[in-house]
């Protein structure tokens, strides 16, 4: 019997370097041109590529793995260098069965760096979509693919493992979420323009619930002015802070800097301008050492959060998601389980589709030969009796039939003797593409 197997090669945080990862990663563009040539010779027949900021890996489905495997490395060397296949052998290989489960956790967030993330879910749908774009896919890949969007769809929605933050800037706009009105306008400064800024900007602009005006101060005016275009803001000049300060409705700090760039003095025109009544300045710092000097807590219009606030908010929101792992794990293998079951039943399915054939042939020979008897008003009735008749005879055989193909004990002869039982005739079993311990 002709056996289809999966198999994945890949790296990851867990396994490599930034340097090595950055090494083995694809843009979309190299997707495109790598895979056809994976696919060309018919070592592999199909191929599909995950490449990300944290993990690049390969997908396969092949008759011979060692053959596919080796042409892969092939195909790598010029596309990503001599070290490339030694980078990856250095990282994880998985088959068939366990090939399976590890894209269902990695599209679960169950694999990530930050347990339940939802980015991955988008990357791995992209994955798909530009291996089908480039002809790479076909029944096998489409259907694991299919498989792992549904299985990440189901964890975040029926666990809470991908609520909270546990990043620092996505943990300083909940704060900031919490704290101020909702759905009222508000104003919000970020002093820095660096990698953390971006975050929390991206995340504010994604989770705004409310009209947010957002002006972005750094002390290289063009780093302020690319943040702002990034983000549907604005810039402002760092010499123009405290003018800033006086009109903001919360301030997050996430600058690079050995001492603190935000002193008293900086506060002193909206000292000037506070009203009995008037709700206190929303400053969150994230910076590293701080950014806000301690003393700014004093100030009566003023309300200073650091980062000892939010590495509150992380360890409750990660304890969170962690207590939900056994619930999203769960889920994972009731899909691998159902994956197993359809991957097992292309055993037989050449056997049931010749089955319904043949049955269905002689149900409408019979139905020609009695036609005479019947009115032609009668006609359509009589062939939905006779289709719902044929069903139901054969339900049972196709179900034992189905039961059947996921016996580990089951043998090509076996299949063989239905075939000859039921007359189906010779070949259907040499048809089934489907490996007996591919899945369980």
């Amino acid at each position: 019997m002709s056996m289809t197997h999966y198999a994945v090669i890949g790296t990851s945080y867990q396994q490599s370097t930034v340097a090595h990862r950055e090494t083995l990663a694809f843009s979309p563009e190299e997707i495109r041109r790598f895979l056809p040539a994976v696919v060309s010779t018919g070592a592999v027949l199909e191929c599909a590529i995950i490449s990300t900021c944290n993990r690049t890996e390969i997908y396969l489905v092949s008759e011979e793995p060692d053959a596919a495997l080796s042409h892969l490395f092939q195909c790598l060397a010029p596309a990503k260098g001599e070290a490339a296949s030694s980078l990856f052998v250095r990282g994880y290989q998985y088959y068939n069965r366990d090939c399976v489960q590890h894209l269902l956790r990695v599209a679960a967030g169950l694999e990530s760096q930050i347990v339940g993330e939802t980015q991955i879910l988008h990357q791995v749908k992209n994955a798909h979509q530009l291996a089908a774009e480039a002809g790479a896919t076909g029944i096998f890949l489409n259907r694991l693919f299919s498989v792992a969007l549904q299985a990440g769809k189901r964890v975040r929605h029926e666990t809470a493992i991908g609520v909270g933050a546990i990043s620092i800037g996505s943990a300083a706009i909940e704060l900031l979420r919490r704290k101020l009105p909702r759905n009222e306008s508000a104003t919000v400064i970020f002093l820095g323009a660096g990698e953390m800024a971006e975050q929390a900007a991206l995340h504010l602009m994604a989770k705004q619930q409310a009209i947010v005006r957002l002006r972005i101060a750094s002390r290289t005016r063009d780093r302020a002015e690319a943040l702002a275009q990034c983000v549907g803001g604005e810039s402002f000049a760092w010499e123009d802070l405290t003018d800033g300060l006086a009109e903001a409705t919360a301030v997050i700090a996430a600058v690079s800097a050995p001492q603190p760039v935000l002193h008293l003095e900086h506060f002193a025109r909206r000292n000037e301008m506070a009203t009995p009544g008037e709700r206190p300045l929303l400053c969150i710092d994230i910076g590293m050492p701080r950014n806000i000097a301690p003393e700014v807590a004093q100030l009566p219009n003023v309300r200073l959060f650091d980062l000892d606030h939010l590495n509150g908010v992380i360890d409750k929101n990660r304890q969170i998601r962690l207590s939900e792992l056994p619930k999203a794990e769960k889920i994972v293998d009731e899909v691998l389980t159902e994956f197993g079951e359809w991957y097992h039943s292309l055993k037989v399915a050449p056997i049931i589709k010749s089955l319904f054939r043949y049955s269905d042939e002689i149900r409408r020979q019979e139905i020609e030969r009695n036609r005479k008897n019947f009115r032609p008003e009668e006609w359509q009735h009589l062939d939905a009796l006779t289709s719902s008749l044929m069903n139901k005879f054969l339900q049972m055989p196709i179900k034992r039939l189905k039961a059947l193909a996921n016996d580990p004990q089951l043998r090509d002869d076996n299949l063989e003797a239905i075939c000859e039982f039921f007359a189906l005739g010779e070949n259907l079993v040499s048809k089934n593409s489907a490996p007996r311990h591919a899945a369980k």
